[in-house]
C-alpha cells in the first residue's frame, strides 16, 4: 500500500485512430518527503486493442527543459542509471532528466535545437513522423555545442517492443531534478527504489499481502525466504538498483535458501512472482 506522503493520480487516453487502435492507462506517483521529493514517476500501460500485432514499438518522452538561459544548455546520458539529462553551462548548477525504470531497454537522443541540427535532426522546420521515430529509436548521447551550450532538446525512450493483439506493455519513467550531476543520479537511484518497493505497477495491483519472511538483513553468504503464496510455486529473482536480474530460482516449499556469495555489497530487491501477483522486499548485501 502507498504511504500517506505519496500522491497518486490516474488517467487514460487513446490514439483516436480507428485504423491503429491503442489505449493507454497512465499513473503518476509523487512523494512529499526526502529522498523522494525530487522526482515524479510516470507509468504507462500500452494496450493493443487491435486484431493485429504492433512491432518495433518505442515509447518515450520528449523534453525541452529550457533551463535558465535556454541557449546555454547541454545534454548527456548515464548508461548505468539509464538517465538522460540536460544541464546549464557554464555554471553547471542545475540538472533535469528522465530515467527509464525497471529492467527494460533505455535509449537517449540529444538534439541540438539549432538551424541544421548540428548534423542531426533539424527541428527548425518542424518535427515530422520520421524524425520522431529516429529520436525514439536511435541513440545520440550528447549535444555537440561544448562549453558554449545550446538549446538542448532530449528524447528518452524504451524499445523496441512487440505488442500482440490484446497484449499490454508497461513503461515507466522518473522525471528528475538536482543541483549537480551527482545529486541528479542519486535521485535516479531513489526513484528506482521507490518504484520497486512502493510504486507497485498498475499491472499487478492485485498483489497479495507480504506473507514471506526474508532474512537476514543485512545478509552475507545466503538469504532465506520462508512462507508460501497459498499453494502456488514462486519464482524468486534478485535485482539491482538498475532493474538488472542478478539471479533467479523457484520456490516450491515453505523455505528456500539463496546463495548470494558471489554478489557485490549493496542494496538489492528480492522479487517473488506467482500467478497471483508480485511482492518485493529490499535487502542489503554486506559480505
Amino acid at each position: 500500500p502507498l504511504v500517506s506522503s505519496t500522491k497518486q493520480f490516474r488517467g487514460s487516453f487513446g490514439t483516436g485512430d480507428p485504423g491503429h487502435p491503442i489505449s493507454l492507462a497512465q499513473r503518476v506517483l509523487a512523494d512529499t518527503i526526502d529522498p523522494n521529493r525530487n522526482f515524479v514517476i510516470l507509468e504507462y500501460i500500452i494496450h493493443n486493442t487491435s486484431t493485429f500485432s504492433y512491432g518495433d514499438v518505442y515509447v518515450g518522452i520528449y523534453t525541452d527543459w529550457d533551463l535558465a538561459d535556454p541557449g546555454k544548455n547541454n545534454a548527456g546520458y548515464n548508461s548505468t542509471y539509464k538517465t538522460g539529462y540536460v544541464f546549464t553551462v557554464p555554471e553547471d548548477t542545475l540538472y533535469t532528466g528522465i530515467r527509464i525504470l525497471g529492467n527494460i531497454p533505455a535509449i537517449f537522443h540529444a538534439i541540438d535545437n539549432v538551424p541544421g541540427g548540428a548534423g542531426d535532426l533539424d527541428l527548425s522546420n518542424g518535427f515530422d513522423g520520421a524524425e520522431k521515430y529516429t529520436s525514439l529509436s536511435v541513440p545520440r548521447l550528447t549535444t555537440t555545442a561544448g562549453a558554449s551550450g545550446t538549446d538542448a532538446i532530449s528524447v528518452t525512450s524504451s524499445g523496441p517492443f512487440e505488442i500482440s493483439p490484446g497484449g499490454k506493455r508497461t513503461v515507466a519513467f522518473a522525471l528528475l531534478a538536482g543541483n549537480s550531476q551527482a545529486e541528479l543520479l542519486q535521485n535516479a537511484v531513489s526513484a528506482q527504489i521507490f518504484y520497486q518497493s512502493v510504486g507497485i505497477p498498475l499491472s499487478v495491483l492485485t498483489t497479495p499481502e507480504k506473507s514471506h519472511l526474508v532474512y537476514p538483513n543485512p545478509a552475507s553468504g545466503k538469504i532465506t525466504v520462508e512462507g508460501t503464496f497459498e499453494t502456488e510455486a514462486a519464482l524468486i529473482s534478485i535485482t539491482d538498483l538498475s532493474g538488472r536480474i542478478i539471479s533467479s530460482s523457484l520456490q516450491t516449499g515453505s523455505s528456500t535458501d539463496i546463495n548470494i556469495s558471489g554478489i557485490s555489497n549493496g542494496l538489492y530487491f528480492i522479487n517473488l512472482h506467482t500467478k497471483s501477483g508480485k511482492v518485493t522486499y529490499s535487502i542489503i548485501i554486506q559480505q
